[in-house]
């Protein structure tokens, strides 16, 4: 992380993974308007393809990465009925 990405710390790291579950890996937009560190959009795209280039390196990188995917499906189950009830009522 130091090597590429010296303003990047434990905790932006965290809320990287937290972003990706809550909102989705594809929602990289709308994790430069939740980062609280100022990070600019370039700047998280950038760590974005950094990280899913790399992630098989980091320690325990199965345990983010189920946190992601469960996250992904909960989003998907969402939208599921999202869409049901905006079916329904037409």
């Amino acid at each position: 992380m130091k090597e590429g990405f010296a303003s990047w710390n434990k905790r932006d790291f965290f809320k990287f993974i937290s972003m990706c579950e809550l909102h989705g890996r594809e929602n990289v937009e709308q994790f430069s308007e939740l980062f609280s560190a100022g990070k600019s959009l370039e700047e998280v795209q950038e760590y974005s393809e950094a990280f899913w280039k790399n992630y098989t390196k980091i320690d325990n990188y199965r345990k983010y990465l189920e946190r992601i995917e469960r996250g992904e499906m909960e989003i998907a189950k969402r939208n599921s009925i999202d869409q049901a009830i905006q079916d329904k009522f037409e």
